[in-house]
């Protein structure tokens, strides 16, 4: 990793996210003015492994995020991507692309950034993805919980919740723990300030309905900056499922 494109890296996430360096130093085993040395060049190293692993994790993205020296979809305006893309892209991959969506599969995680890539976060020529994703609203989150805007009727949070109805969504959310909600309103604030993709692996507790028991859901899910016809900003969801268990209780029993 070149060490420039490095610190901007790390520089993008801590403003966006309107952190403290000597904070986040501290949270990642550091000493106070570790980051701030780092970052204004005063001769610190660069991160080992170790420190950039837990600094990832504090900041909300993947260690693969820093692991090369190029621009990606996690850190680029939505203009630049579109042209990177084009020459990754190839018409035959773009063809298969647009016929899956066409024929009702499930799209893949690739899928939804190529069709994020080519509409430049545009909410356009996306019927067919709809049913598969949630958006929930980028404004207001100074407020309280997130707002959902839309529940894709097959997407895995209506499988999950056994629902269609967005107000169960919503429902969800506004009981999430504090650590969790707070860490979903960090998510969706970075991913609209920076213009930023984020992939995150996620673990939910479901509670017990009247016609099902309390279950674990283990999943990964990609977040993306999108905005409507008249420039309202959402986030768009899409979640891949990894692992359904019974709740486990804080000794790591399942209950």
């Amino acid at each position: 990793m070149d060490s420039e494109i490095l610190r901007r890296k790390i520089q993008n996430l801590v403003g966006a996210q309107d952190r403290g360096v000597t904070e986040l130093s501290l949270a990642i085993g550091k000493s106070r003015s570790y980051l701030s040395g780092y970052l204004n060049r005063t001769g610190v190293e660069d991160p080992s492994i170790g420190t950039m692993s837990r600094l990832a994790k504090e900041l909300g993205v993947s260690l693969s995020y820093f692991d090369d020296d190029t621009l990606d979809f996690e850190n680029t305006a939505p203009s630049d991507i579109d042209r990177q893309a084009s020459k990754m892209l190839t018409e035959v991959l773009r063809s298969a692309r647009t016929k899956l969506l066409a024929q009702g599969d499930r799209p893949s995680m690739d899928t939804v950034v190529g069709w994020w890539q080519e509409t430049n976060g545009r909410l356009e020529n996306c019927d067919a993805l709809m049913p598969y994703v949630d958006l929930v609203s980028a404004s207001g989150l100074d407020h309280g919980a997130p707002q959902v805007k839309h529940m894709g009727a097959r997407g895995l949070s209506a499988k999950t919740l056994n629902s269609k109805d967005t107000c169960r969504l919503q429902s969800f959310i506004n009981t999430l723990n504090e650590v969790d909600m707070e860490a979903l309103k960090k998510n969706i604030a970075t991913v609209r300030q920076v213009g930023i993709g984020m992939v995150t692996p996620q673990t939910r507790l479901v509670p017990a309905t009247e016609t099902a028991e309390a279950v674990q859901v283990d999943f990964v899910r990609l977040m993306l900056p999108v905005k409507d016809a008249v420039g309202v900003p959402y986030v768009l969801n899409f979640s891949t499922l990894l692992s359904v268990s019974s709740p486990k209780n804080s000794s790591g029993l399942v209950t």
